[in-house]
């Protein structure tokens, strides 16, 4: 596991590219309610688009999941989960 680092968006776009599939797991929290919204299987042109409103793109590879985080600004941090594959 690596810690939480920010990354480029054209690299985090590039690992959405990656991705096998044509959709991508995407979990919401607004930071200011502290609500989550149930996670939402997004095509992977309007993940995208999550990344280019993003503030700012962070990375964290975990040992299930890399985590793409967003922070949008409406307050709100967008989760972008690339499932690893089993081998």
């Amino acid at each position: 596991m690596i810690g939480y680092i920010t990354v480029p968006k054209s690299v985090a776009k590039e690992m959405i590219d990656n991705y096998p599939g044509d959709r991508v797991p995407v979990l919401s929290y607004n930071i200011e309610t502290h609500i989550h919204k149930p996670t939402e299987r997004k095509s992977k042109r309007r993940t995208k688009e999550i990344i280019d409103i993003a503030k700012e793109v962070g990375f964290q590879k975990n040992d299930i999941f890399d985590v793409l985080g967003c922070m949008t600004w409406e307050n709100e941090i967008r989760s972008i989960l690339l499932p690893k594959l089993l081998e």
